[in-house]
């Protein structure tokens, strides 16, 4: 393999390969919210050792284009913030219209 085909792999390696990232400290909704998206055909995990929010952030901005932010009054509401990880824009939508946007 040629040096420049192995640094063009090294660059696809770096480019972020999810959709979306769910950031949320309740397991259960992250599970079933990550669900819902791959149902979609959207490429999404979350993290599984319930770190806070700003580390979850912080890992959702180095994989995915898109964070699927759940705190508590987006669960009460039946709500999801998407957050644009490449333009820093965000905005609050219903749950079930979180795939129309991403």
């Amino acid at each position: 393999m040629g040096m420049e085909r192995l640094a063009s792999l090294i660059g696809e390696k770096s480019e972020k390969k999810l959709n979306a990232f769910v950031v949320c400290n309740n397991p259960l909704e992250a599970v079933k919210l990550t669900e819902e998206m791959r149902e979609q055909g959207i490429s999404c995990e979350f993290d599984l050792t319930n770190k806070k929010f700003v580390k979850q952030l912080e890992k959702a901005s180095k994989t995915a284009k898109f964070a699927l932010i759940l705190g508590e009054d987006e669960i009460s509401s039946n709500q999801v913030t998407i957050k644009n990880l490449e333009t820093a824009e965000q905005k609050t939508v219903l749950r079930e219209d979180v795939f129309k946007v991403i």
